[in-house]
């Protein structure tokens, strides 16, 4: 081989090392999986976890400081979950997954990781669950389905989460993560969350509270938008309800409005006893012979 193709082969090497190096240190978070993660569930998590963590770092501002380690449970159960969990040294996103629920459950925990590290790099710890779990939810995406059959009372029973400080229980905690994307999906047509998220944020430290910061952000009073959705949403669920027992609620107000008309028509006859006739022809006049 001559000099010059050893030159160029070397210049190629040289450039394809340097653009690996660039792309681990600029374009990617440090990755780790469990022993017992086979190869082609890392290569396709990791690929992910890229992605997700550079597009949340144009959202907040700032990148993970922490390296993640990600653990696919076996046998934790059929239904897809994850949870995020922050260490001194590491975050770890626990997935107990079916293959399709991956890329969502990665996107709702690597926005809590962010969440995570944005309160510990700002020394604040009073975010409202509803909001860290709000902004997840609107991160995955997720499609709220678990609220369109709802009754209209637990509906509106549901949708008061701004006080709420603990998950619910039972079916309601399915549903609390669904009423909160429909709330947010709400609020990002109001104003563009994505490219705000960072004004929304500075403004909480400055006000020292979500709500507050939420009414500056949206220039209206938070409690009150948060009020507008909740009629809304309880009076759609109230038709979802009437529509769906449509088969049960017609016959009652058939026989409902029946009884009324033949209420008011007896209410109208008049009784024709006479004391006279009683007493000229007796007690069964009226009766024909």
């Amino acid at each position: 081989m001559t000099e010059k193709p050893v030159r160029f082969v070397l210049a190629v090497m040289l450039i394809f090392v340097l653009s690996a190096c660039f792309y681990m240190t600029v374009f990617s978070v440090e990755t780790s999986f469990d022993r017992e993660t086979p190869l082609y569930l890392r290569n396709f998590a990791s690929g992910y976890v890229d992605s997700i963590h550079e597009d949340l770092k144009s959202v907040w501002g700032f990148e993970l400081s922490l390296p993640v380690k990600i653990v696919f449970e076996k046998g934790y159960g059929l239904a897809a979950k994850g949870e995020a969990v922050m260490y001194p040294d590491h975050h770890e996103i626990i997935l107990s997954p079916s293959a399709s629920k991956i890329p969502e459950l990665l996107r709702h925990e690597i926005m809590h990781l962010f969440t995570f590290e944005w309160m510990l790099h700002n020394k604040f710890g009073d975010l409202p669950l509803w909001f860290i779990e709000g902004l997840a939810v609107w991160y995955e995406n997720r499609v709220p389905s678990s609220i369109s059959n709802l009754d209209p009372l637990n509906t509106w029973k549901e949708t008061d989460f701004l006080g709420i400080t603990k998950y619910p229980e039972g079916d309601a905690f399915s549903r609390y993560y669904d009423f909160l994307a429909d709330f947010f999906y709400s609020l990002q047509k109001r104003r563009d969350f994505r490219n705000g998220l960072e004004e929304i944020m500075n403004r909480i430290l400055v006000r020292q509270n979500t709500v507050d910061a939420l009414s500056d952000f949206y220039k209206s009073d938070f409690v009150r938008i948060h009020g507008r959705w909740r009629l809304e949403r309880t009076f759609i669920s109230f038709w979802g309800f009437v529509f769906i027992n449509m088969g049960f609620i017609f016959p009652a107000l058939v026989i409902l409005f029946l009884g009324i008309y033949t209420f008011s028509k007896n209410k109208n006859i008049k009784d024709t006893f006479s004391a006279e006739l009683e007493k000229k022809y007796g007690k069964n006049y009226w009766k024909e012979e």
